[in-house]
């Protein structure tokens, strides 16, 4: 995992070979316009842009992905995210390959918050849940970039 602000991003352009296509699509586009859905990128990658309120921590549970690197972005807003590397959790559900999600439980994770102007990178090991509350119930736009591993 990698938190870390926005100005930093091009220190991790080598950690897969599809990661400068984030680089490249924040430099053409003004985030903090554009409009919620998805955008297609080069190499089967993508970004959702969305809008939502924080959640309540009640039920979260971790989840993890197979073929996608998840690189998170706080456009505005802030939000308190769950982590846990994948050796510690038990899954939960068996992975379900249309969504390249697995969920897991975990007893213990690591909480931190992530405010505007900073990133998450998730990669494969790395179990998350991110969208929640930190006390307060928060508006916030994100990116959230779907980088293909192969």
């Amino acid at each position: 995992m990698i938190l870390d602000v926005i100005s930093n991003l091009n220190v991790y352009e080598n950690c897969n070979k599809n990661f400068n296509k984030v680089i490249e699509f924040m430099k053409k586009n003004d985030l903090t316009n554009l409009e919620s859905g998805r955008y297609e990128l080069e190499d089967d990658c993508f970004v959702k842009i969305m809008s939502y309120q924080t959640k309540e921590q009640n039920d979260a549970q971790l989840e993890s992905h197979k073929n996608y690197i998840d690189v998170q972005y706080i456009i505005s807003g802030n939000e308190k995210v769950l982590w846990q590397n994948a050796n510690v959790g038990m899954k939960a559900e068996e992975y379900n390959e249309k969504e390249d999600c697995l969920l897991w439980k975990v007893s213990n994770p690591v909480s931190f918050c992530i405010n505007a102007g900073m990133f998450c990178v998730f990669f494969p090991d790395d179990l998350h849940c991110a969208s929640l509350s930190d006390g307060k119930l928060v508006n916030v736009k994100k990116a959230v970039f779907k980088i293909a591993i192969n």
